[in-house]
């Protein structure tokens, strides 16, 4: 025999070779289910987990400052914050169709409440302010509150007025404006607006007149003691 051909004979065949992803070095998944995860991070398509990413931290430089001390003054109103909790508020919004209900001052501006009496479906109900007496003024739309009162006659609306750090060196005035209908009513505070100003600050004995205006319009009102001369009303000019 040949001694040739007897060795070829009595040496077995290699295994078959087996060909995996690249990245697959876990012997888990070697030698696992490759439809399994293993507990290494390894997927089954042959991706290895990614390297965790370390972050190099911010220079000092880099952070912001932190201001500490004391939060901004809020402004404090002039007339009682809650309206809505005197007795005969829902007559007077009954007979006047519109009236404040409530406002509160926060560092993000001033927020409140109004109620108006539902005279049809469609309505529009905003708030005109000003923080220089009405050299200029801005006006925000109210929202709806669909869980309004239980009474069934008046519609509750939320508004909330962005001042900004700005308020903590004026007076604000404002006014309710309530549009349905096609008519056009106002809640001024009985002609006198609703007036805030900075904690710690007196109250002041500003009286005011309108000029150039008849005396029942709803928000007009310069004062005298800022206009040396007759000035037309902001709104008529």
């Amino acid at each position: 025999m040949d001694k040739a051909g007897s060795l070829h004979t009595s040496v077995p065949a290699p295994p078959p070779r087996l060909y995996l992803p690249r990245n697959f070095s876990c012997s888990a998944c070697l030698y696992g289910s490759l439809a399994e995860q293993c507990k290494g991070g390894c997927s089954p398509d042959g991706d290895a987990a990614p390297p965790p990413v370390t972050r190099k931290p911010p220079a000092l430089g880099d952070l912001e400052p932190v201001l500490f001390g004391p939060p901004p003054p809020l402004l404090e109103p002039l007339f009682p914050p809650q309206p809505g909790a005197s007795p005969g508020f829902a007559e007077r919004v009954r007979r006047h169709k519109v009236r404040l209900e409530w406002v509160r001052a926060e560092p993000a501006g001033l927020r409140g409440a109004v109620r108006v009496l539902n005279l049809a479906y469609e309505k529009a109900v905003s708030v005109r302010y000003t923080l220089n007496a009405w050299a200029s003024c801005a006006e925000v739309p109210a929202a709806y509150q669909p869980a309004g009162p239980a009474d069934g006659l008046t519609d509750r609306f939320a508004f909330l007025l962005p001042l900004g750090a700005a308020a903590a060196e004026a007076a604000l005035e404002f006014a309710v404006r309530y549009r349905v209908a096609g008519a056009e009513y106002w809640d001024n505070n009985e002609g006198k607006n609703y007036r805030l100003h900075q904690q710690g600050q007196g109250s002041g004995s500003a009286e005011g007149s309108v000029i150039g205006h008849p005396a029942s319009h709803p928000v007009c009102l310069i004062l005298l003691k800022q206009s040396p001369a007759p000035a037309r009303c902001w709104i008529c000019a």
